[in-house]
């Protein structure tokens, strides 16, 4: 298990501290795979949707992968979980009211309940599965099949080297193959770190999906819609977590100085407080990463991850569906939408790995790189 945070105190007041001296560096590592992971999660939530799967929760895939081989008791889940017998109990009876499992009196133990995954439940699985390999087609065209490769190659050691396996952290299944779903898994377990420090520092009323607004939000604001851009969710559902923040002392609105007109949210110093808690337990796990993988290894899966998680973004603001756009449709208003991405790129990848994008962008198809990102004719900078 990873060692948490030393975690900074919560404030008494937002006017009782000076603002945390927190510097703006560009994204990690583990904010490109948290972007990546998102994309993860919203295309499997819309694939399992079409296939009629409703009313699921990221805590139900570890419980239904334990009983997809054989049947289990609840005590044994509760156990195997590190959850009560109450909460297995819950989540054994929602589960069955939804269809995946059902609960039968166990024939040697009258007391015991058998929970069993049903065929509703293994069409689940086999769905959440396939959709997670429909995932890795999508990336391979967006970046090609050996950056690809060595990002999964990389996440699988990276998850068995951070201790992630069912004894270590209850809610990873096993086996776990090589697939973007260890991005899911190794994402939800830095969200379970992180808030255990922000609750020992005082910060516990804070949501999953406040976590992920204020992260987006960062140090210096940012309007609602650039919000509902990266979260990629609507503008409503930001606005409401974002009042949510505003309640509980977390963000302020504040007027635009480059639009009078509107309106952005800035963290307080209850979440600058809560900002610094969150990066403290981030640079943890990226210390620890950095470790497992080795120093190449790991800034190799920087870079890759980087380019992913843009080549995923740019896709989504051009409006495409994986597909690369039409450059004979291309208007000067589409210029001007070009010129807006390309300032959000730079801002995203930073200046290095931004001119390595434009190169790999102006490179004829199929022209060789080395690893560190340059063309064998280029000289090394």
């Amino acid at each position: 298990m990873l060692p948490y945070a030393r975690p900074v105190a919560r404030p008494a007041s937002s006017a009782a501290v000076d603002p945390l001296p927190l510097d703006a560096p560009g994204p990690s590592s583990l904010d490109h795979l948290r972007a990546v992971t998102r994309d993860v999660q919203l295309r499997l939530a819309g694939s399992l949707a079409a296939w009629g799967h409703h009313g699921l929760r990221p805590g139900f895939a570890p419980f239904l992968e334990r009983v997809r081989d054989a049947a289990l008791p609840v005590g044994e889940l509760a156990a195997e979980l590190h959850v009560s017998p109450q909460a297995a109990s819950r989540t054994a009876r929602t589960l069955e009211e939804l269809g995946y499992v059902t609960r039968k009196t166990s024939t040697t133990d009258g007391r015991s309940r058998l929970v069993t995954l049903t065929p509703r439940g293994r069409a689940l699985l086999r769905r959440a599965h396939g959709t997670f390999a429909s995932c890795e087609e999508a990336y391979a065209r967006l970046i090609g099949r050996a950056a690809l490769d060595r990002i999964l190659a990389d996440l699988e050691v990276l998850h068995f080297g951070l201790g992630l396996t069912p004894e270590t952290d209850p809610a990873v299944p096993a086996p776990v193959p090589r697939s973007v779903g260890t991005c899911v898994l190794i994402t939800l377990s830095v969200a379970r770190r992180v808030r255990h420090a922000l609750a020992v520092a005082g910060h516990g009323d804070l949501r999953p999906s406040h976590q992920d607004l204020l992260l987006v939000i960062g140090v210096h604001g940012g309007r609602v819609s650039d919000g509902a851009r990266a979260l990629r969710v609507s503008r409503q559902a930001v606005s409401a977590m974002a009042q949510d923040l505003e309640q509980l002392g977390y963000l302020q609105r504040q007027s635009d100085v480059r639009d009078g007109r509107a309106v952005v949210v800035t963290p307080s110093d209850v979440g600058r407080s809560a900002l610094e808690n969150m990066a403290a337990a981030t640079r943890e796990v990226e210390e620890q990463s950095r470790v497992v993988l080795g120093q190449v290894r790991w800034a190799r899966l920087e870079r890759d991850l980087a380019v992913l998680d843009a080549a995923i973004t740019a896709t989504d603001l051009l409006g495409e569906e994986r597909q690369p756009p039409d450059l004979s449709l291309v208007t000067a208003t589409s210029y001007s939408e070009l010129a807006r991405l390309a300032d959000w790129l730079r801002e995203r990848l930073g200046p290095a790995d931004a001119t390595r994008l434009g190169a790999l962008l102006a490179a004829p198809p199929g022209h060789a790189w080395d690893r560190g990102g340059r063309s064998p004719e280029a000289p090394a900078s």
